[in-house]
């Protein structure tokens, strides 16, 4: 009740005070000690953009390897697009362990379109830890 009040009381101040940005985002580093609680649901958090990160040096690293990577295909910093990745250097795991029928059947038509489009990836079968290094190494995005 507290916070929902408090939550409250932020939104009005916010939108008062400054526009808000349109693509912000949260992101949270926490301690194994509260990481189990679910932070993004508290009211004054919930319905945000928020990832949870290892660590600060992580986030750091992250944002240095998207600007190499814009660099290296020649395309400028313009934070409005994020992250540079070749839309054809994905991979995807769906149902490696064969307990989720409804959500293969869902998603099996998407993972096709993506084979076609030069993705690689796997459908109702475990992929090995050495597999799963790989794509992490040589894809752009793993799913």
């Amino acid at each position: 009740m507290m916070l929902e009040e408090y939550n409250a009381k932020a939104m009005k101040q916010t939108k008062s005070s400054r526009p808000k940005a349109v693509d912000e985002h949260l992101f949270l580093v926490l301690d194994n000690n509260v990481q189990g609680l679910p932070w993004e649901s508290l009211p004054i958090l919930r319905g945000r953009s928020i990832s949870r990160v290892p660590g600060v040096q992580f986030l750091l690293d992250r944002l240095a390897f998207a600007k190499c990577k814009r660099e290296s295909i020649g395309q400028p910093h313009d934070p409005r697009f994020g992250a540079a990745i070749d839309p054809r250097k994905g991979y995807y795991i769906l149902n490696p362990s064969k307990d989720l029928g409804k959500t293969e059947e869902r998603f099996r038509d998407w993972a096709q379109d993506m084979k076609r489009a030069g993705w690689g990836g796997v459908i109702g079968q475990a992929i090995s830890e050495q597999q799963f290094i790989n794509a992490l190494e040589t894809q752009d995005l793993v799913v």
